[in-house]
């Protein structure tokens, strides 16, 4: 058989194969065609720098696509190298990208486990960058190779440049999809208040809308917006009441009200009409949390996990379950999970921690770990450094306990917040700083605590009688006796009595 009718059967079973799903098959046959005789092969299918756009049907790249199919990133861009036009630069890029994505990872995972640090870099952006700005100044680069830019620069943190890249918003202008993406965006990265001003301008542009609304609802509920939410309910379901969106709405303005039943028969007409819909089966396993039916909520979780594996509200909510069963083992399995899938979210980390901390369990050093990163992720509520406090309090390392209750108090103070983790920090920074010899900044944390109620206030009261009795003896002890005189016996003057 001549070369080249080779050739035109083995691209076409690569195209095949690689459409079907049978990766390893197409990486074979692509393997075969490039070990043709490329003298033999027809010269207008070889693969040449100025050919621009055509290299799918090029042999070079289809090797390395089907390298890239099985994950072989770093085979799959050493096969493009070398290679000009826009689809060959943009996977020889992208390849360069995943395997530097991938080496970070384990870079990771060896340097900490599961725990490490958050801060390791991919090693490979830097020179992606000069390459892929050289195919832009050129104009070699297609809205693909943009993209790998922006992806980039991101990485490198450039992110103002980085959105000029990624945005649609200034190419089109008035695009619903566009403003909707934003809005979905803006509520994964828990940028409430954004995300819901950007879904009240998609409601004014389109009051008929019951697409994306869903998320809007939990927005709502989250922030326990009842009259809101309730307007949003009737407004959707007088354009479409059968509508698993619809359904879902109205099952979170239920479960807003405390009716969880009313919610999961909601959640349930949702999945009548569409029993692939993954908010409703998450949403009812909440509700059936809320209910104190773990064997449902389990199961409603589980049919989550099963429609999409990286739903990390599922197996958040399976921890969740399984540390209210008291099984700690299990717990831990589904929080990892959870971490693995969203390795930045505090909350994820913060689950885990008190899961080590369970008694059951006691791994105090690796709740630490975990409250570390949380705290790195950008911990909103401060739990991560509350907990990371009690347990440094615990475990009497006074020092490190003290710098976690400042950072957390200084927080709390800055937002205008009250609660017992603010007791818990005034108390032990008011005796750690007694002790420390900082009696003026001790005696301020005693004076913020006479606002409290009992017990606080009893406990204030009697440091501060400490702190003014240390007070005055330092004062006995810096002003020198008349000459003639014999000095005084140290604490002599000091007034102990219950009322000074």
């Amino acid at each position: 058989m001549p070369a080249a009718q080779k050739a035109a059967e083995l691209r076409q079973a690569v195209r095949d194969l690689r459409a079907r799903g049978l990766y390893s098959s197409a990486q074979w046959a692509a393997q075969q065609l490039a070990g043709l005789p490329q003298a033999e092969v027809a010269p207008e299918l070889q693969l040449r720098p100025e050919v621009l756009g055509a290299e799918e049907e090029d042999d070079a790249y289809l090797l390395a696509k089907s390298y890239f199919d099985m994950k072989e990133y770093r085979r799959a861009a050493h096969t493009l190298r070398g290679t000009a036009g826009a689809m060959a630069l943009f996977l020889r890029g992208y390849s360069q990208y995943l395997a530097g994505e991938r080496r970070r990872e384990q870079e990771r995972v060896e340097a900490d486990g599961l725990l490490g640090k958050l801060d390791i870099a991919n090693a490979e952006v830097e020179e992606l960058d000069a390459e892929l700005s050289a195919a832009v100044h050129t104009g070699h680069a297609d809205a693909f190779v943009s993209y790998l830019h922006g992806l980039v620069l991101s990485d490198r943190g450039r992110r103002a440049e980085a959105r000029e890249k990624l945005g649609l918003a200034r190419q089109f202008p008035g695009s619903e999809w566009v403003a909707a993406a934003a809005a979905g965006a803006q509520y994964n990265l828990r940028n409430f208040d954004e995300a819901q001003e950007l879904f009240e301008d998609l409601l004014e542009r389109d009051p008929h809308r019951i697409e994306g609304m869903d998320t809007y609802s939990n927005i709502l509920y989250v922030k326990e917006q009842f009259a809101a939410l309730s307007h949003l309910a009737h407004r959707t379901a007088v354009a479409d009441k059968y509508r698993p969106e619809t359904c879902c709405i109205i099952g979170n303005y239920y479960s807003l009200k405390g009716q969880h039943e009313q919610a999961v028969l909601y959640f349930r007409r949702a999945l009548r009409l569409n029993r692939n819909y993954l908010s409703a089966w998450t949403l009812m396993g909440h509700e059936y949390v809320e209910m104190k039916n773990p064997p449902a909520a389990v199961e409603a979780y589980r049919r989550a996990v099963d429609l999409n594996p990286r739903d990390y509200r599922a197996w958040y909510g399976l921890g969740q379950t399984y540390e209210l069963l008291h099984m700690p083992f299990y717990a831990l399995h589904y929080f990892r999970r959870a971490t693995q899938l969203r390795p930045h979210d505090a909350r994820m980390w913060c689950a885990m921690g008190q899961c080590y901390e369970n008694e059951a369990l006691g791994w105090d050093e690796a709740a630490v770990r975990c409250y570390r990163r949380a705290h790195l992720s950008g911990d909103r509520e401060g739990i991560a450094l509350h907990k990371l406090a009690r347990i440094y309090e615990r475990r009497g390392e006074a020092e490190e306990a003290a710098r976690c209750y400042e950072e957390n108090l200084a927080r709390i103070d800055a937002e205008r917040l009250a609660g017992s983790d603010t007791l818990d920090a005034l108390l032990f920074l008011a005796a750690y700083k007694k002790d420390q010899g900082a009696l003026e900044e001790a005696e301020r944390h005693c004076l913020r605590l006479l606002d409290y109620g009992a017990p606080s206030k009893e406990k204030a009261k009697a440091l501060l009688r400490e702190i003014r009795a240390l007070h005055r003896a330092s004062a006995s002890f810096d002003t020198p006796a008349p000459r003639g005189d014999p000095p005084s016996s140290p604490g002599s003057d000091i007034d102990i009595s219950p009322d000074s």
